[in-house]
C-alpha cells in the first residue's frame, strides 16, 4: 500500500488475489504478494498489478524462477516496449517460448533485453521481432548482456544512418563471402555491433519465420484433450503433472 498508493478498496482486492492464487498454484500468498510489490515499485497501478499477476505466476513457473524476479523483468520489458499491463500475457508467453526454441534461459533473455529494449522500441522493432533477433544471436553463441548490447549498437548506428534493419542485411548479404561481409557489416553498425549484424544477415531468412512463431505464442494450445491460453500456461501445466507439483500446490493450499 505505501508503495503503490492505493485505496483501501485497491489493496483489499489484491489481498484476495494473492489470498485465491496462493491457495489454487504452487505459490504461496506471501511470493504473491512479491511480486506485486515488485510490479508497484515500477510504477504499475493497483488494476494493472491484478492484470499482470496471472502471466507472471505462468512465467516463474514455467521457466523455475522467482516470482519477484519474474515480474521485475515481465514489468520492465512492458515499460520499455511501451505497452499496457493487459498485454502482460503476450510478454510472458514470447520469452517462455523464446527459453524453449533457441540456446537462452531466463537468466540470458534478462540480460539481453534490459540493454536492447529502449533502443528496439525507439527503433520500432516489436518484442517479437526483438526475441527473433536475440535467439538467431543466441543459436551462435552471442547471448545475455553480449547479444543485447551488440544488438542495441546496431539499432544505434541505424538509426544515425536513417536505414533499416532489413536494408542493412542485404547491404551485408550483397557483399562479397568473406572479408567483404564483415567488413560492410562493421561499416554500418561499427565494431560493437557489426558482428551480430553479420550473424543476423547469414540467417536473414529465419527472422520472420521466428518472429511469426513468437507472434503466435499466445495463440490456444491444445495438449492432452485440454485447451492452454499460450505456450507458458502449457508449459507450466507439464511441468507441474507430477508428484512433486503436487505436493507444492498442497503446501500451497494448506498455508492459504
Amino acid at each position: 500500500k505505501a508503495i503503490s498508493g492505493g485505496t483501501e478498496k485497491e489493496i483489499g482486492a489484491l489481498t484476495q488475489q494473492a489470498k485465491n492464487l496462493g491457495e489454487s498454484t504452487q505459490f504461496t500468498a506471501s511470493q504473491v504478494v512479491g511480486l506485486q510489490v515488485e510490479l508497484a515499485k515500477l510504477g504499475f497501478e493497483a488494476n494493472e498489478i491484478q492484470d499482470a499477476t496471472p502471466g507472471i505466476l505462468s512465467l516463474a513457473g514455467a521457466l523455475d524462477v522467482d516470482l519477484a524476479e519474474a515480474a521485475s523483468f515481465a514489468g520492465a520489458q512492458i515499460n520499455a516496449f511501451g505497452l499496457d499491463a493487459s498485454e502482460t500475457q503476450r510478454i510472458v508467453d514470447v520469452m517462455a517460448l523464446s527459453a524453449t526454441s533457441s540456446a537462452q534461459d531466463f537468466e540470458t533473455l534478462r540480460e539481453s533485453f534490459a540493454k536492447v529494449a529502449p533502443a528496439a522500441n525507439a527503433v520500432g522493432a516489436s518484442v517479437e521481432q526483438t526475441a527473433a533477433y536475440l535467439g538467431i544471436l543466441a543459436d551462435s553463441n552471442i547471448k545475455g548482456s553480449e547479444a543485447g548490447t551488440a544488438l542495441k549498437n546496431s539499432f544505434i548506428e541505424l538509426a544515425k544512418k536513417g536505414i533499416t534493419l532489413e536494408e542493412s542485411l542485404n547491404r551485408i548479404n550483397n557483399a562479397a563471402e568473406g572479408p567483404e561481409r564483415l567488413l560492410t557489416a562493421i561499416e554500418i553498425a561499427g565494431k560493437r555491433g557489426g558482428p551480430a549484424l553479420l550473424t543476423l544477415a547469414k540467417k536473414s531468412d529465419d527472422i520472420d519465420e521466428l518472429t511469426q512463431s513468437f507472434e503466435k505464442a499466445g495463440d490456444t494450445v491444445e495438449y492432452m484433450g485440454m485447451q492452454f491460453d499460450g505456450v507458458a500456461e502449457k508449459m507450466l501445466f507439464i511441468k507441474e503433472d507430477n508428484l512433486d507439483g503436487d505436493v507444492r500446490k498442497l503446501g500451497s493450499a494448506w498455508e492459504g
